[in-house]
């Protein structure tokens, strides 16, 4: 389902949906530039600026220097891997949920 599509749901945050919309696409691609994310989440290329501003300096970006493309860091990684720690049925949990994915 597209970011516009999920805009239109009841009780949903436009500028949340739209940086997970961003995630996703940084998820699928080793690193973009902005003008191939834009595209890709259907956004001006200074709303996904700002966002990327945004995330960059919470972390979860990364901006490589001469090429001016982003990537993910391994903050949202090591949120999960938080997660985890706090159960022991963490991995039970990962494995019942990829099945159910199958």
């Amino acid at each position: 389902m597209a970011v516009a599509d999920l805009d239109k749901q009841p009780d949903s945050v436009s500028s949340v949906l739209k940086v997970f919309g961003i995630l996703q696409a940084l998820g699928e691609e080793r690193e973009i530039g902005i003008t191939e994310l834009s595209q890709r989440v259907m956004m001006s290329k200074s709303t996904v600026y700002r966002f990327l501003q945004t995330m960059k300096s919470l972390g979860y970006v990364a901006q490589e220097g001469e090429s001016e493309k982003y990537s993910l860091t391994l903050k949202l990684f090591e949120l999960g891997r938080a997660r985890c720690r706090m159960s022991i049925w963490c991995a039970v949990r990962i494995f019942r949920c990829a099945s159910c994915r199958a």
